[in-house]
């Protein structure tokens, strides 16, 4: 079983996709706690944490909403099958909980042409946040656009659309500092779309 992305919020939130083999309607996301580092060990008594939303979209394909946590930074994800039948474990299905990793969970309003202010929200913004417009099939880019002065709290920020936007369907992901001098990118999620 592998797994994208492979990491998100303490808050919980992100929405993965696992891949594998075998998977049935009705499976279940367990995040089990790894031993302190990305080892693929399990902690001696490891924190399980039950993810939600879990959509089996085929037999090869299902996606899970990841819980929030405050035991641990890295868990490894195991698929539970009806009848008690779990997936092995596998540093592919690794998940890392940061608090510096950002996660977009609306845009609104969802359509405008250039220069319309629109106002994300999720968790884990901070000042030096940018904002990134992907398109959906095919187009141009806008990456690391800067919100409104003044405008970014913690859960919300303001933009306006780039100049030039097309009228088609936009991704909406953000980029946040991280202590290691470069960023975090949040998870492209089809929660966060917008129609330029």
């Amino acid at each position: 079983t592998s797994m994208t992305p492979n990491a998100g919020p303490t808050s919980g939130g992100t929405q993965v996709t696992l891949t594998g083999t075998g998977f049935f309607s009705g499976a279940q996301v367990i995040f089990e706690q790894e031993s302190g580092s990305a080892t693929g060990q399990l902690a001696a008594s490891p924190a399980l944490l039950q993810a939600s939303n879990e959509i089996v979209t085929s037999s090869t394909s299902m996606t899970a909403l990841v819980p929030s946590t405050i035991v641990g930074q890295y868990y490894l994800a195991v698929v539970v099958n009806p009848g008690a039948l779990t997936s092995a474990l596998t540093t592919n299905a690794q998940f890392s909980f940061d608090q510096f990793v950002p996660l977009v969970v609306a845009v609104s309003p969802s359509t405008g042409t250039s220069g319309t202010v629109v106002t994300i929200t999720g968790v884990n913004f901070y000042t030096g946040t940018t904002v990134n417009f992907v398109p959906v099939s095919s187009g141009t880019s806008y990456n690391n656009v800067t919100p409104i002065s003044g405008s970014i709290s913690s859960t919300t920020l303001k933009v306006a659309l780039p100049s030039g936007i097309s009228a088609v369907s936009y991704y909406v992901t953000v980029n946040v500092p991280n202590l290691a001098g470069g960023s975090n990118t949040s998870a492209t999620s089809t929660f966060a779309e917008i129609v330029g």
